[in-house]
């Protein structure tokens, strides 16, 4: 599929329909270029494993502030799995809030 005069191309599905992509990879954009993934309008961008009630899932909320929120689904963990970890900006505090009971932990 292939837009002329440099023409965007729609697919859009009648009602409620989805557009599904049944393959084990998909890539967009072009190589060595910024690639940027939007909603069409103010809703939140969220990428998930299937979609079901047990599906890990990041959400990037459409807000004011522009915050980005990790959250697993349940009683999942967050793992940062490196070498090297860094929290706020250089010469600003940093605050961490719990909101749970942190006994026992470091």
């Amino acid at each position: 599929i292939v837009s002329t005069s440099n023409a965007n191309i729609d697919i859009v599905p009648h009602g409620t329909g989805d557009v599904t992509l049944q393959a084990d990879m998909v890539q967009i954009g072009s190589s060595g270029e910024d690639v940027r993934l939007t909603t069409n309008g103010t809703g939140n961008l969220k990428l998930d494993t299937n979609g079901g009630t047990n599906s890990g899932e990041i959400t990037i909320y459409d807000g004011v502030n522009g915050d980005i929120e990790v959250a697993p689904n349940g009683t999942g963990e967050i793992r940062l799995e490196t070498s090297f970890l860094r929290v706020g900006k250089t010469g600003g505090s940093v605050a961490f809030i719990t909101d749970g009971d942190t006994s026992g932990q470091a």
